[in-house]
């Protein structure tokens, strides 16, 4: 059994492609990934299914969606005489927390579709490792409680620390963290749980995706087994 009632035992995994048409390159792809180990707990397997989900998502975007706009951007670029710049799509995940009966990661999914600079979506996603089934945030705050008003004012505190250091937010930054909030933005860290926001929310495309740390002396109910 690969699952001692703590962690799990996995593996990283990449997978490329790339996509043509006239023999000129439209797309390059690359996901590199966690590969779970299954054993014997039939949770194992649920999380390798999801994770597969995701990736499968990911690709039919690749191969359809972007594939079909790179074609016509190589078209529109050979009748108006300007050189094509080749799409890129990557997806790559960092296993983040493996403790307690939790595994806990996050994937950023860059997509670069010419101009100046490409994109980074982050996605969080937290599993208990005996049933396989996704753990939202609620979970670690007790019923009823008031946890979103909670963390929104913890994480205004820390910003409102970090702004008056280094001004790096947009200067209507509490109104955004409090507009922008995601409860499916977080995941687990062996500090605390990591909330996040995407590039241009909080302030602008230089500072990237901003990460809070709230520690888990603010949180009602720790993972645990």
């Amino acid at each position: 059994m690969q699952v001692n009632f703590q962690n799990v035992e996995y593996t990283m995994r990449k997978e490329e492609d790339e996509l043509f048409y006239n023999g000129t390159l439209m797309v390059a792809y690359s996901s590199e990934y966690p590969y779970v180990t299954e054993g014997r707990a039939p949770g194992l397997r649920r999380i390798n299914l999801q994770i597969a989900g995701q990736r499968l998502r990911f690709e039919r975007f690749v191969k359809n969606r972007m594939y079909f706009d790179a074609v016509a951007d190589y078209r529109r670029a050979q009748t108006e005489g300007y050189p094509f710049r080749a799409y890129d799509a990557v997806q790559n995940y960092t296993v983040t927390y493996n403790d307690n009966c939790h595994f806990s990661f996050y994937r950023d999914q860059y997509q670069y579709t010419g101009g100046a600079h490409g994109m980074t979506v982050r996605y969080g996603s937290t599993f208990n490792i005996l049933t396989g089934r996704p753990v939202p945030l609620s979970a670690f705050f007790h019923p009823g409680s008031n946890y979103i008003q909670r963390l929104k004012q913890l994480i205004l505190e820390q910003a409102h620390r970090i702004q008056q250091k280094d001004p790096i937010y947009f200067d209507n930054y509490p109104k955004l963290i409090y507009q922008y909030f995601n409860p499916d933005s977080f995941y687990l860290i062996p500090d605390g749980i990591a909330i996040f926001y995407g590039q241009y929310e909080i302030g602008p495309y230089a500072i990237g995706i901003q990460v809070f740390v709230i520690p888990w002396s603010e949180v009602d109910r720790p993972p645990r087994c």
